[in-house]
């Protein structure tokens, strides 16, 4: 009967690695929503198990209350133990695997308008940035413009 009992609580302990395994395996690899999901049903089975053993070992503590009292306890502390370490890796692996927040998107678009030949003159009157751009580009234009009608102009030298 003992022998069957032991047998009984180490098969309940692999399980118990097994499922903790499988859960923090599914957390690591960024599948949030099945390690919590598997992480409820975890934490109900180790409940039910945990209920399973004492009545087990409450039936036999009077057999054997030494050794029935001390596996008693290192069951509960090795389930408690998979719990909060599958709970730990669950919420560090969320924290890594979060997608990081959206970046604000910025668009900015520059047109160019050809130049006339003749300088216009500027109005002095208050402009946003975007048009002070564009002036600055036209300015920047004209005199590209002037300096390669000089160019071209002038006599080469050999």
């Amino acid at each position: 009967m003992l022998s069957a009992f032991f047998y009984f609580v180490a098969v309940v302990t692999i399980i118990h690695v097994v499922v903790a395994v499988y859960v923090t395996v599914s957390a690591i690899v960024c599948n949030i929503v099945t390690a919590v999901a598997e992480l409820d049903w975890l934490m109900f089975f180790g409940v039910i198990l945990l209920v399973i053993h004492a009545v087990v070992y409450f039936i036999t503590l009077y057999h054997c209350l030494p050794i029935c009292l001390v596996n008693l306890v290192l069951n509960v502390v090795v389930v408690v133990v998979i719990i909060i370490l599958v709970v730990v890796a669950a919420i560090a692996v969320d924290d890594f695997c979060s997608p990081p927040p959206p970046k604000p998107t910025t668009t900015t678009t520059t047109t160019t308008t050809p130049t006339p030949t003749t300088p216009t003159p500027t109005p002095t009157t208050t402009t946003t940035a975007q048009q002070q751009q564009q002036q600055q580009q036209q300015q920047q234009q004209q005199e590209h413009q002037h300096r390669n009608r000089h160019h071209l102009t002038s006599p080469l030298i050999n």
